[in-house]
């Protein structure tokens, strides 16, 4: 298994690589949940005062 993740003279490159992507993939992950989360709460909130106004 070690052989597999041995890059050779290229490894620093490889793994950063590996490295920003998982940090970049992340960060869309944890912004689109938040953004998920704004936008359920502004939802709710203009259809409780439509609610209120009828």
């Amino acid at each position: 298994m070690p052989e597999l993740l041995d890059f050779g003279k290229n490894s620093i490159f490889i793994w950063t690589c590996y490295g920003i992507t998982i940090l970049v993939l992340g960060s869309l992950v944890i912004t689109s949940l938040r953004k998920k989360k704004m936008t359920k709460r502004a939802l709710t909130t203009v259809l409780d005062e439509q609610n209120k106004t009828k």
